[in-house]
C-alpha cells in the first residue's frame, strides 16, 4: 500500500515547473524554476516504510550514512567519506563547518537529547524545538544549512516533526532530505515509544533547474518504499553504523524485487 507521498511530490514538482519564476541562480551561473512563498509537502511513516520516488537513481545508503553521521555529531568527514562523496565539494579542511550533527549535539547542546528528556517528562510540551541555523550563517562566507529548524508536537500516540527548510532543489536534493529526516523522525518516535509518527517538510524556497526540467517529463511516477528502521537514540548514538548495515541489508533483500528502474544519477 503506497502512501500519498509521491503524488503530492509530483503535484508540486509540476507547479513549480509552470508556475516557478524564472531566475538566474548567481550561485551557480544557472537559471531555476523557484517557488518562493512556502510550499509544504508531508510524509505519513505510519506504515513503517519511508518511500523513495523510483524516476532516477537515488543511492538510500548514502542517505543512512549522510545520517549516521548526523548522529556522530561529528564536523571531520572521514566517516562519510567510507560511504559517499556527497558533501566533499562543500568541505574546507575535510570538515563541514555547519555539520547538521554538530550543530544538534555539539556547538550549543545536546538538543536532542534535551528534546528526548523533554518529551519523555511532558508529550504536551510545546518547546520541543531543535535549532541548526546560527545567526552567525548570515554573514558567513561558507555554506549555510539549508534546513533551519525541527520542531516536534505531540498528540495522543502521533509525534510529529516539523522540520523547515529555506531553500531547496525539489528534483536533486529534496528527496534527500526527505529520506534522512525521516530517519531522524523515526528515531525519536523509536525512542519515545510512539505508535505513529509523520514528518511534516516547510520549505520557503522551491525550485528546479532549467536544465531538469525534461528530465521531470521524461520519467514513470512511481515509488518504492522500504522499512522503517527500528533503532531508539541511545542505540545510534553506541554505534550510528546499525543504520547503514540496516540499509544495506534491505538492498540486497527487496531491491531485487522491487521494480526499480531509475534513470541514470542526477547532478
Amino acid at each position: 500500500m503506497h502512501t500519498s507521498w509521491i503524488s503530492d511530490y509530483n503535484s508540486l514538482v509540476k507547479e513549480v515547473i509552470s508556475e516557478g519564476t524564472l531566475q538566474l541562480n548567481e550561485r551557480t551561473g544557472e537559471h531555476i524554476r523557484s517557488l518562493n512563498d512556502g510550499s509544504l509537502i508531508s510524509v505519513d511513516l505510519n506504515l513503517q516504510r519511508m518511500p523513495i520516488p523510483a524516476n532516477r537513481s537515488y543511492f538510500v545508503k548514502s542517505s543512512a550514512a549522510e545520517f549516521a553521521w548526523m548522529i556522530k555529531g561529528s564536523q571531520d568527514l572521514s566517516f562519510l567519506q567510507q560511504h559517499t562523496k556527497m558533501w566533499d565539494k562543500f568541505a574546507v579542511d575535510n570538515k563541514i563547518v555547519d555539520a547538521y550533527g554538530y550543530r544538534l549535539q555539539k556547538k550549543w547542546s545536546n538538543q536532542i537529547q534535551e528534546v528526548i528528556n523533554l518529551l519523555q517528562n511532558d508529550r504536551s510540551n510545546r518547546r520541543a524545538v531543535m535549532n541548526i541555523w546560527d545567526p552567525s550563517d548570515l554573514s558567513s562566507k561558507s555554506t549555510a544549512p539549508c534546513p533551519t529548524q525541527l520542531i516536534f508536537s505531540a498528540l495522543d500516540n502521533t509525534l510529529n516533526g516539523f522540520l523547515t527548510i529555506r531553500s531547496s532543489d525539489i528534483f536533486v536534493g529534496l528527496p534527500y532530505d526527505i529520506m534522512v529526516w525521516s530517519y531522524f523522525v523515526k528515531m525519536m518516535a523509536n525512542t519515545l515509544d510512539f505508535e505513529r509518527c509523520f514528518l511534516k517538510v516547510f520549505i520557503v524556497d522551491l525550485h528546479i533547474y532549467e536544465k531538469h526540467i525534461k528530465l521531470f517529463n521524461d520519467r514513470e511516477d512511481h515509488i518504492v518504499e522500504i522499512p522503517m528502521h527500528p533503532f531508539t537514540y541511545e542505540q545510534l548514538k553506541l554505534r550510528p553504523e546499525r543504520i547503514i548495515e540496516w540499509t544495506t541489508s534491505l538492498e540486497e533483500r527487496f531491491w531485487p524485487i522491487i521494480p526499480y528502474n531509475p534513470k541514470p544519477e542526477v547532478f
